[in-house]
């Protein structure tokens, strides 16, 4: 079952916090296990980590420390929303998420939703944490491009009017240059 999710965008912010935090203890333990199986005598450069099982689970459960992450932000993302549109907070499956699956295996599809969301509500704040997911996993070309083009567009508008901030024009920006690169790239293909 997903988590409780979080009574308020500051409760979602503190959860962000928290789950950087075990993400970068998931991180140190990794570098640890790696360091104590080079050290081991069954160490064999030729094979790795593979015959290791402690460094498999401490890769594993990085992996889960860095979706929670990126699942933090787009809960984020709907307390936003769902504080715009005054309804009670609700958890990432309202737009189809699998939590503890990832954003690159099957999740997608939830951006394009949320971004889509996001927009129609004029969330700025919300659309900006959602690109930010989508640029972190290298998933942005494979967000619907209805979705992504309202949320641009929506996003230079204010930027024109100067009614953006830093770290949501970083987040245009950013969106922009790996769109820009993944178009470059089809281009050459």
């Amino acid at each position: 079952p997903p988590p409780p999710p979080p009574t308020d965008p500051n409760d979602a912010k503190d959860r962000i916090a928290q789950r950087e935090r075990d993400f970068q203890v998931a991180l140190a333990r990794v570098g640890e296990a790696k360091a104590a199986a080079r050290e081991s005598e069954q160490w064999d450069p030729s094979r790795g980590y593979k015959p290791f099982d402690d460094v498999q689970d401490a890769v594993y459960d990085m992996a889960l420390a860095k979706t929670a992450v990126y699942e933090s932000h787009l809960e984020l993302a709907l307390s936003l929303l769902t504080v715009a549109k005054g309804e009670a907070p609700s958890s990432l499956d309202k737009f189809d998420w699998v939590y503890e699956r990832g954003v690159a295996d099957g999740n997608v599809r939830c951006l394009s939703f949320m971004l889509a969301a996001m927009t129609k509500a004029n969330v700025v704040s919300g659309v900006c944490e959602v690109l930010w997911v989508a640029n972190e996993c290298g998933v942005t070309g494979e967000v619907d491009p209805k979705a992504m083009k309202g949320a641009l567009g929506m996003l230079a508008d204010l930027e024109e009017l100067g009614l953006l901030d830093g770290k949501d024009v970083d987040a245009l920006n950013q969106t922009k240059e790996v769109l820009a690169e993944e178009e470059s790239a089809q281009a050459v293909s």
